[in-house]
Parts: structure tokens; sequence; C-alpha cells
């Protein structure tokens, strides 16, 4: 599931200006380039230290994020308060940054990263966050838990199970396979063991909760 945001949200390492009008109609995404600018790609370089924190991302927020023992308390339901802050912080240089980072990339590490550093700064966005904070799946009861990457074998299972007829098939709206080349090899080639443990922590009730294996 993290790898296919880095392919939808950070075009797989290709330019952010890859993310255009034909990239969108593959794809079938509906953000606009600046949205995308000020929700994930600004902050993904404030991240990295291409681009200065500004004071709302100070040591203090940094501070009073990391002691919080509940990982689910980081997690945003919207980001949009969060596109709006970083539009009003860098409202002045705005048009400096967009012309020298237009052709930024970003690698699947950077991403990783990212994930950890949002979620470092209370402002973990709820497309990467641990499904088992949006979910809860122990204080509700599900008959079904479907894994995003075998969903059409396992939504045909329901669906035989609920009657529903063969000729009803899942769709998908970010198909990004048709935009970029996606392998499933060299993704993790060369990570840091340390950023995985770090990683392993934040999503290991999901590990546990969906059957997945460190």
């Amino acid at each position: 599931m993290k790898k296919i945001l880095t392919v939808d949200k950070f075009l797989n390492g290709s330019p952010i200006s890859a993310y255009d009008a034909a990239w969108k109609n593959v794809t079938r995404s509906s953000q606009s380039w600046r949205y995308r600018w000020s929700a994930y790609w600004l902050p993904a370089l404030v991240s990295r230290g291409d681009v200065e924190p500004s004071l709302w991302m100070d040591k203090r927020r940094h501070t009073k994020a990391v002691n919080m023992s509940d990982v689910c308390r980081s997690t945003l339901i919207s980001n949009l308060a969060v596109v709006k802050q970083f539009e009003r912080d860098y409202r002045l240089n705005m048009k400096k940054y967009i012309s020298i980072f237009s052709n930024v990339t970003f690698s699947f590490e950077d991403f990783l990263r990212h994930i950890l550093w949002t979620f470092d700064h209370d402002i973990m966005d709820h497309h990467w966050a641990p499904q088992s904070c949006l979910c809860d799946p122990c204080g509700q009861h599900y008959d079904y838990i479907l894994h995003l990457e075998n969903i059409g074998q396992e939504a045909r299972h329901v669906f035989d199970a609920l009657g529903v007829p063969q000729e009803v098939q899942l769709g998908s709206d970010h198909d990004t396979k048709k935009a970029l080349s996606v392998s499933e090899n060299g993704y993790f080639d060369g990570i840091d063991k340390a950023l995985m443990t770090r990683l392993y922590v934040l999503y290991k009730n999901d590990f546990n909760l969906f059957g997945y294996q460190y």
C-alpha cells in the first residue's frame, strides 16, 4: 500500500512536472498540480531539508508530537488544514520555490523518511497512516477485511458470498501502472535498517492485525 502511494502521490520518482493533464487522465487523478504541491511536495521538500521549516514546524511542535504515546493521535482525517498552513507560511516565497523545484524528484526512501517526519510533527496524512488507526478493527466488527494488493480476487470472494453477479467488478481510481513503469523489485534495496525498524514500529499493529510479515 505504501509503495502505491509513492507511485501515486510522488510519481514513482519522476519529476513532479510529470503530473500534467495526460498523467491525470491516465490515472484518473482529480487533484490540481498546485494542491499536490502544497499537500505533498512542499512538505516533502521541508522534511528532506531542501526548504527551511516555518515557525509552525519548529522544534516545539516536534517535541510535543514525539512525546505522544498514541500513534493514532498523529493521524489527520483531512490534510486541508495543513495545505492552508503551508500556503500561508510560504506565500511570500511560493513562486520562487515552485520555480526552483518544479522538476524535483522524490525517491522511495525520501517518501519513507517523509512518513516518519509527518508522524514526528503530528501531521500524518491519512493516506499513509496505520490502517488500524482509521478503521478501529478492535472496536468494530468486520465480516470481511480485504487487502488492496489482492483486491480483485478478494472482492470476488466477497461478491460470491453475497450473491453478486459475476459481471460486477471493482474498478480502479488510480491506475498508476499505465502512467509509469512500476516494478515490484528494488524498492527496499539499500534502505537503512534503522529506518525500516522505525517504520515497523509505526505500522506494527497493521502487521499483526492484517497478516503481514516483517
